[in-house]
């Protein structure tokens, strides 16, 4: 991200939803994204959403709800 206080927003997601997204991040890949002309920012926005949802999941099945 190029700022340093990006704005953020809000998104809310069912279990299956995460699920669905969290397999769609894995078939996309850095050479995917650059041979489509997605430059380095977007590509570290990307791996960041990815990250964010990971821990989305994780903190969600601590709390007990299967995903």
């Amino acid at each position: 991200m190029s700022e340093q206080f990006e704005e953020e927003y809000e998104l809310f997601l069912t279990a299956n939803e995460l699920k669905n997204l969290k397999r769609v991040f894995g078939f996309i890949g850095e050479e995917h994204l650059k041979a489509n002309n997605f430059i380095a920012s977007d590509i570290e926005d990307i791996y960041s959403v990815y990250e964010k949802l990971v821990i989305t999941m994780d903190e969600a099945e601590i709390e007990g709800i299967p995903v």
